[in-house]
């Protein structure tokens, strides 16, 4: 089958000999998105299912992961109306008043050409109607944006009061360490002692802040405590043991994990297992050996990756992890493109592999991109495959691969799937994002890639203004928040005549949406691209809305912008009882990057009056996050307060975790950064689920 853009044979055969040369030289806790439940339970038989039936995936795509619908609420501002059918899984996903995805068009290849809203479809392509169960298929668009914002939110979010963490890179480094040595000590012993608590809600917490509190050359004391509560009565304290010995890092840590994920004898011992270790938790090893990012870890991870009788899950988990193995990534490279081509490879495995592909380094990834692009542009890819290859696109390709930027605007028109077109649309902003990094300078490229970047922002605009679908609209706002973050006068004091134009888009677009959901996306958009002259547009909306998920993705934007009047409103906010755990921890974030000095003792007299256990767990989350030296003793005192709900000590011990964090993002940030959350995988799921 033809891929849909007009790619040129020339450049399709020096990608490929680029990734020969590669193969060549490799021969010598806290609230995340929730992906769909599963449809392997775990055990069983293994991952490859012989000739597929069904190449165009009709029986797989998102469930409608989380709760679809935003609150609205009756009353003043946005949050009256909610569109009609959304995440609603009883209806068809396909609204009547959907256009008709246009009909393929057999004849001679044309050139790719920009128009007002960018680039036409050849007239050989794209096909996006298929025969019988090939092709795409619509899916249901409960799919939500607030999925894709969960993972990627810390690249942008202040993590601690007054520090500033907006990586520059999307690779998902864990930067410098950020919390403070002698801040880690007082908080060890404190960990160590939960650890053995017990209740099986703070051992299991203990277990996750130990590991990411203690640095992988210091974890020779803890290995074996973690190592002795994988054999915990509670199975919740095991498989948090296991994730904690990866997060722990070290050579040390290699053998438990490895004889967990392989199922040996050593393995089941190590867990007090009469028969075979579940599913869920060798999975949970595998993406744990993954962290560790260590030479030792590559066979194991390889062998359960390629073996055809690795169950499902664990094979998918396996191939996240190699995407981690930095060091080794030529080899890891061939390992994954051999996965890739496997046609007869589980679905929903091979839909992993360009996700670890994007996540490696270099050239080790680009190699990979012409086949990126083949696969989305052929009708025959699965919709869960070709949602990734448009997410690794996004990853890997730059501003001067015009070719990949005409095919995610064709996708984003036209594709059958609309989780397809969402991340067609995010790709397009992550391209963007990275363009002030673009190492080409030459005077031609500039002119060409400057025309090419112009009418991507006709596009993303057109877009978020004329979707031609509803659901399309809140991506192509994140999307030009994103791209916004490309200009080359983005840290300027006075914006471009580009960068203005799209934060008043933005802006425009804000000022006259209904739907309390797209408005928050826009938001944030709207934060994301630093969009200060809206702070006052942004401030009046979180007055007249009585929506509490909208007026916490407003404070987040407000503190994104830096608004120090929104200073006053906010901190009214916090203690409002009406505020639901999820968005006070929002309006928390937007105080601390607006330089609330006072937030640390306000929030812990909050902690200290809160008369329900949601509050309470919401105050610690936010300390966590934004509090620093003066919470410690609070939250210590509330971990070993018996007297307690054991939810809330829990969650103070969470909280202690992540004052004392050694990285400068989560550690489960590498695994959340440009996931493909509409791929069921139960272990992905309760790593995104641990903040």
């Amino acid at each position: 089958m033809s891929p849909r853009p007009a790619i040129t044979a020339a450049w399709v055969v020096a990608s490929f000999a680029a990734f020969a040369l590669v193969g060549g030289n490799a021969l010598a806790h806290g609230g995340g998105w929730r992906p769909p439940p599963p449809t392997d339970t775990g055990g069983g038989g293994g991952h490859r299912t012989g000739p597929p039936t069904d190449p165009g995936g009709s029986s797989g795509g998102p469930t409608n992961p989380g709760n679809p619908k935003g609150p609205g609420t009756p009353g003043g501002g946005k949050g009256d109306t909610t569109p009609p059918n959304e995440g609603d899984p009883a209806k068809p996903s396909t609204p009547a008043s959907a256009p008709a995805a246009p009909a393929s068009t057999p004849g001679p290849g044309a050139p790719t050409t920009h128009g007002p809203s960018g680039p036409k479809a050849p007239v050989n392509g794209p096909r996006t109607s298929g025969k019988g169960n090939y092709g795409r298929r619509s899916t249901n668009d409960g799919d939500r944006w607030e999925h894709w914002w969960a993972g990627q939110r810390e690249l942008y979010l202040t993590r601690r009061h007054g520090v500033s963490l907006t990586p520059r890179t999307l690779a998902g480094s864990t930067g410098t360490p950020s919390g403070a040595p002698g801040l880690r000590a007082t908080i060890l012993p404190i960990l160590a002692s939960a650890l053995r608590d017990p209740s099986s809600d703070v051992a299991d917490s203990a277990a996750i802040a130990l590991g990411r509190c203690v640095r992988a050359e210091e974890s020779g004391p803890i290995v074996p405590v973690l190592v002795a509560s994988l054999r915990h009565p509670d199975r919740q304290v095991g498989d948090a043991a296991a994730l904690g010995l990866g997060i722990l890092g070290g050579t040390e840590v290699i053998r438990p994990l490895t004889e967990l994920a392989l199922d040996d004898d050593a393995g089941r011992s190590h867990c007090r297992s009469g028969g075979p270790i579940d599913t869920l938790l060798r999975s949970q090893a595998a993406l744990a050996l993954g962290l560790t990012r260590t030479p030792e870890s590559l066979a194991p991870l390889t062998r359960l990756a390629l073996a055809s009788d690795t169950p499902r899950e664990l094979a998918a988990s396996a191939v996240l992890a190699l995407g981690l193995a930095h060091d080794a990534a030529p080899a890891v490279a061939v390992s994954l493109v051999r996965l890739l081509d496997d046609r007869a490879l589980d679905r929903e495995v091979r839909a992993q592999v360009p996700i670890a592909l994007a996540r490696l380094p270099g050239t080790a990834a680009r190699a990979a991109l012409p086949k990126l692009v083949q696969l989305l542009g052929d009708r025959m890819t699965s919709d869960v495959l070709a949602r990734s290859s448009a997410i690794a696109l996004g990853r890997i390709a730059t501003v001067e691969d015009g070719e990949v930027v005409d095919l995610l605007m064709i996708v984003t028109k036209q594709d059958e799937d609309f989780a397809t077109r969402q991340f067609a649309l995010l790709a397009l902003g992550r391209i963007h994002e990275r363009a002030r990094e673009s190492t080409d300078r030459s005077a031609l490229t500039a002119e060409v890639t400057a025309r090419r970047t112009s009418a991507v922002q006709t596009f993303l605009v057109d877009q978020l203004r004329r979707p031609t679908h509803k659901s399309l609209a809140p991506y192509a706002a994140l999307a030009l928040g994103l791209f916004a973050r490309g200009d080359a006068n983005f840290e300027d004091a006075s914006a471009s005549p580009a960068l203005a134009a799209t934060r008043k888009a933005l802006a425009d677009a804000f000022g006259d949406e209904a739907d309390p959901s797209v408005a928050g996306a826009i938001a944030i958009a709207l934060g994301l691209a630093g969009a200060t002259d809206s702070a006052p547009l942004l401030r009046r909306e979180l007055a007249q809305t009585a929506n509490p998920t909208l007026r916490g993705h407003i404070a987040v934007a407000l503190g994104l912008l830096r608004d120090p009047e929104a200073m006053a409103p906010l901190t009214k906010l916090l203690a409002d009882p009406a505020i639901p755990p999820a968005a006070r921890i929002d309006v928390a974030r937007g105080l601390a990057m607006v330089g609330d000095a006072d937030l640390e003792e306000r929030l812990l007299a909050l902690l200290r009056q809160s008369g329900d256990t949601p509050s309470a767990i919401a105050y610690a989350k936010a300390l966590g996050l934004v509090g620093g030296e003066r919470a410690v003793a609070s939250l210590a005192a509330l971990t070993t307060d018996r007297t307690a709900p054991a939810l809330q000590r829990a969650f103070a011990v969470v909280a202690l975790g992540l004052i004392g964090e050694k990285t400068a993002l989560p550690w489960n940030a590498p695994y959340l950064i440009d996931a493909n959350y509409t791929v069921p995988l139960r272990a992905l799921e309760e790593i995104a689920d641990i903040l």
